[in-house]
């Protein structure tokens, strides 16, 4: 099989010697001889061949020398973000957000339990939707942040704090300089080449977690001043937390053959999401811009200060805190999310691998006399009355101190809300102090085992802060008509199907 000669620039030579023309009053006739023809053929032949065989490959591969770097990134969002709140009418919020990140990164080697460490000197975002504007940014005490690799995704985590959903959500955004190097093609490849991914390679430069099919494709365009000029272009379809997303890509990309590393990224992100079950959809359009410079070992990433810091990743790492404005703490797996929120209630739900299994609700209830305290058997006959036709049966019933010093009554309870078989886990929480806080589970029966009792770790380290004082009702008795998450509990059940 012939080589293609247009992979090649074209070459033009004159060839008018090797024919004899003659010319006649009808018409020009061109006699052509046959070893000349011949000749011709193998001349083509030849100068494809060589061609070919001498057109300059590249390999583009990151080195050690941009394992120490300095990474600049700017994230400009403009769109519509898209919610239901009384689950039927959709309706449509203008937004826009700039975020700007920076930081030094060292990459680690396999002889560490994590794949990289930041040290973040600049970690914010601006965001207006509907003209109101909001502003988010790292803890200065969270500016240290370990990564673990696993697959092509990467979890963040602080050696000595716990992160908030919003502070990684502010830090994990597209193009994670991690993971750049999925672009780069894994064989050499010459100007005008191109190359494909796999959808594994993509999901965490999107901060995706999965790819059903994509068409993305790069190419090398150019090599000059030592510099490598990429292109890339095409669609994605993925999902995150189970809920659908199309992504449109147009970007550049540039790799330094000096710095063996890529240099600068700049990507046009068009994305449509859809609504979900923790978060709202969207249609935006995001332009990302990333400056890579390699750098020697900054004093704050140095062999000597890593050493004093507990760096292998487990479970106990992961968890998210929340301080919420309802005024408890605590620490959270991440497949719980934090739904709605405001003075008195904060709602959760967990997604396990896009399947919506519970919903949790924390409510501030009205003081008790300091000293006063809930029997479990008044808890067990509000929890009946609140759930009415629904109720089923206790099939467990508890009470103890945890290790805050909160009283906790919890109980398990079996119903059925509109025909469906249904499960709520009841917690009331309370202090010498009077303060009380409801804790509310609920979801269907036949994801039980998928639940796990993932209330027990969720609980586990709730702890009240200091706040405001409500009135103090008068009696137990006496607020046993007002429960108010207590009530509500029974309401959520049609939200969770």
């Amino acid at each position: 099989m012939l080589p293609n000669p247009l992979k090649g620039p074209f070459m033009y030579f004159d060839a008018s010697t090797q024919f004899q023309v003659t010319k006649c009053p009808i018409r020009t006739s061109i006699k052509v001889n046959r070893n000349t023809l011949t000749v011709l053929l193998a001349l083509s032949i030849a100068f494809v061949a060589t061609h070919e065989a001498s057109a300059e490959t590249y390999l583009l591969k990151q080195g050690e020398q941009s394992h120490s770097r300095t990474v600049k990134a700017v994230l400009e969002v403009e769109g519509n973000v898209r919610l239901n709140p009384d689950g039927k009418k959709v309706r449509e919020f203008p937004m826009t957000m700039k975020g700007n990140l920076q930081y030094d990164e060292r990459l680690l080697g396999p002889e560490h339990p994590i794949a990289a460490i930041r040290h973040y000197t600049t970690a914010s975002a601006d965001m207006t939707m509907s003209g109101k504007p909001n502003k988010s940014s790292l803890a200065h005490s969270k500016s240290l942040i370990a990564l673990e690799h696993k697959g092509a995704k990467a979890s963040f985590f602080t050696p000595q704090n716990h992160l908030q959903r919003e502070e990684i959500d502010l830090i994990n955004i597209p193009g994670n300089s991690l993971l750049i190097d999925f672009l780069l093609p894994k064989q050499k490849v010459a100007i005008n080449d191109t190359w494909t991914f796999k959808n594994e390679e993509l999901v965490g430069l999107l901060c995706l977690d999965a790819i059903s099919a994509n068409d993305v494709k790069a190419k090398l365009t150019a090599v000059k001043d030592n510099v490598a000029q990429m292109e890339l272009s095409g669609t994605v379809a993925g999902a995150i937390d189970g809920i659908a997303t199309d992504i449109k890509l147009k970007g550049r990309v540039n790799f330094d053959f000096k710095t063996e590393c890529i240099n600068w990224v700049a990507i046009a992100i068009e994305e449509d999401r859809s609504i979900g079950h923790t978060a709202p959809g969207f249609r935006v359009t995001a332009v990302l811009r990333v400056l890579i410079v390699p750098r020697d070992i900054p004093e704050t990433l140095t062999d000597e200060k890593l050493a004093k810091l507990d760096l292998t990743p487990d479970e106990g790492k992961l968890l998210i805190e929340l301080e919420s404005q309802t005024g408890f703490r605590l620490m959270h797996e991440p497949n719980w999310h934090v739904l709605s929120e405001n003075e008195k209630t904060t709602v959760f739900r967990m997604v396990k691998r896009g399947e919506l299994v519970s919903q949790c609700n924390i409510t501030r209830l009205n003081n008790l006399n300091a000293g006063e305290h809930m029997t479990i058997e008044a808890f067990q006959r509000d929890v009946q009355k609140a759930l009415g036709d629904n109720f089923g049966q206790i099939i467990d019933a508890s009470q103890r101190v945890n290790s805050q010093q909160l009283r906790e009554l919890r109980l398990t309870v079996t119903g059925a809300s509109n025909q469906l078989p249904i499960t709520w886990v009841y917690y009331l929480f309370s202090n010498d102090l009077g303060h009380r806080y409801s804790v509310v589970f609920t979801l269907e029966s036949n994801l039980t085992d998928k639940f796990a009792e993932a209330d027990r770790s969720l609980v586990s380290s709730f702890e009240l802060l200091a706040r405001p004082e409500p009135k103090a009702a008068p009696t137990a008795a006496a607020t046993e008509e007002e429960e108010p998450a207590i009530q509500s509990a029974s309401n959520e059940t049609d939200e969770v199907k």
